[in-house]
Formats: C-alpha cells, sequence, structure tokens
C-alpha cells in the first residue's frame, strides 16, 4: 500500500477556512461579556453598549490611521530604493497617487477619531 505523502493531512475538512470557527464579536474581544454578570441591569446594559461601540470606532478609525502610516512609510522606502532602474519613474508616480488618495482617506478618520474620543468622555461608567 502506498504511504501518504507527509503533506497530506488524515482530516483536511479540520484546516479549511470556511469549517473554521467563527471569529468573536467585538464585545467579545473588549471583553465586556463578563461584565454583564457582574454589572446586570437595563442602565447597565445601556451603557455597556454605549461603551463598546464608541471604543470600536475609535480602535477602528486609529487603526486605519495607523495602516495609513506603515502604508506611506513602506512607499517612501520604495521610492528611495528604486534609484536609476528603468521603471522607477513609474514606481514613483504610483507612490505618488497612493498616497494622495490616503492622505485624502486621512483627514476625516482623524476627525472620526477625535468624534469617538468626545463621546468616549461623555459616557457614564457602566461599573457605577
Amino acid at each position: 500500500m502506498p504511504r501518504p505523502s507527509p503533506h497530506h493531512r488524515a482530516e483536511p475538512h479540520r484546516h479549511r477556512a470556511d469549517t473554521a470557527a467563527p471569529a468573536r464579536s467585538a464585545q467579545e474581544q473588549a471583553g465586556s461579556r463578563p461584565h454583564g454578570l457582574a454589572f446586570p441591569g437595563r442602565r447597565a446594559k445601556k451603557r455597556r453598549k454605549a461603551f463598546v461601540a464608541t471604543l470600536k470606532r475609535l480602535q477602528d478609525a486609529l487603526g486605519n490611521l495607523n495602516d495609513i502610516a506603515g502604508r506611506e512609510k513602506m512607499a517612501g522606502e520604495l521610492v528611495r530604493r528604486s534609484g536609476r532602474r528603468p521603471r522607477a519613474r513609474a514606481e514613483a508616480f504610483a507612490v505618488g497617487l497612493v498616497t494622495g488618495r490616503e492622505e485624502a482617506r486621512s483627514k476625516p478618520l482623524i476627525v472620526e477619531a477625535a468624534d469617538a474620543i468626545a463621546d468616549f468622555r461623555k459616557i457614564k461608567p457602566f461599573w457605577r
């Protein structure tokens, strides 16, 4: 009987992305679900929901701004390393387009982050 290759998996269905466990919700990731047990009641639940939603907005905006900053740094490195290669001009032009697009995206994200911070400061603690 032929031996299975070393890359053969006995249970291939366990390694497919479409059968993987679903991602946890933002609420579970933020860890606010256990607080529901410690801080019961409608008022605490409402405050927890506002807390998590505002924190998610802030985290999304800051994450996107971080991504933009990282891409700008990589784009600058690409242009610096391109030197006098034949495609250097085309690469520099493409980097300029991407950087301009990212710059336009960053301004609304900064406003969104500032708004989320302002909203976050207004939220009453759910643990009181």
